[in-house]
This record gives C-alpha cells, sequence and structure tokens, in this order.
C-alpha cells in the first residue's frame, strides 16, 4: 500500500510545520481522507516524490459551520 506523507504548511512563509505519514490504497481516497480532516492550514500531500495535490489554507468564512440542532435532545438523566 503507498505510503503518503501530509504536511501542513505555515501559510506565510510555507514551510511545513507538522508532518503526518499515513498508508492509503491509492491517491484518491488518500486525498478524501485528507480532505474529509482538513481544517483551516495550507497542506501539501506527498507520496513518494510526487506531489499528490496542494490546498491553499481557508480564511474563517471558507470554514464550513458545525452542524449543530437548533433544539438539541437535552442529555440523559442518570438515576
Amino acid at each position: 500500500m503507498p505510503k503518503y506523507r501530509l504536511y501542513v504548511l505555515e501559510s506565510a512563509a510555507k514551510r511545513f510545520h507538522t508532518l503526518r505519514e499515513f498508508e492509503a490504497p491509492g491517491d484518491g481516497l488518500a486525498v478524501a481522507l485528507v480532505e474529509d480532516a482538513r481544517g483551516r492550514e495550507a497542506l501539501e500531500l506527498w507520496c513518494g516524490n510526487k506531489r499528490v495535490k496542494a490546498w491553499d489554507a481557508l480564511s474563517i468564512e471558507q470554514v464550513p459551520p458545525l452542524l449543530v440542532s437548533e433544539d438539541p435532545a437535552p442529555p440523559p438523566r442518570r438515576t
């Protein structure tokens, strides 16, 4: 299974400050895993010496809101 490296970049300097390594069966699934878990940071995904995809940093307006029920159910009572 291919090994991937995900670099979390400092937006201004484009230098990485965090490296995460993982395995995935292919580029498509590796990209999907990153997109499902990404935050606001700029990212680069690599497999060996191939850059698979790069993501720009997101502004706060671009981050999806949390799903919150307008009328949440109360927590269960403990007895």
